[in-house]
C-alpha cells in the first residue's frame, strides 16, 4: 500500500438499498474533512443522518482504489 488515496473522493455511490443518498453524501464529506484534516485514509467517522436524524458510527477503509464506509443501520458508502 502506497498511503494514496484510491481516488479524488469525487463520486459516491449507496452500496445498499436502505442507505439515501443524503446519507451517503454526508459520509462522502464527512469523510473528506477527515482526510484533510489528518491525512488518515482509514477513519471511523460519526454520520449525521438528514432522513433520520440520527448520528451513525461508519467505518471508512481505503483499498487503493475506493473507499468502503459501513455502519449505522447496514449502510454501506463508496467513495471514489
Amino acid at each position: 500500500m502506497n498511503n494514496l488515496p484510491g481516488g479524488d473522493f469525487n463520486n459516491v455511490y449507496r452500496g445498499s438499498s436502505v442507505t439515501s443518498t443524503q446519507f451517503s453524501l454526508a459520509v462522502r464529506d464527512a469523510y473528506v474533512r477527515n482526510y484533510l484534516d489528518t491525512g488518515d485514509l482509514n477513519a471511523t467517522l460519526s454520520v449525521y443522518s438528514s432522513v433520520t436524524y440520527n448520528s451513525y458510527s461508519m467505518s471508512c477503509s481505503d483499498n487503493g482504489q475506493f473507499v468502503t464506509c459501513t455502519g449505522g443501520n447496514n449502510a454501506i458508502v463508496y467513495i471514489v
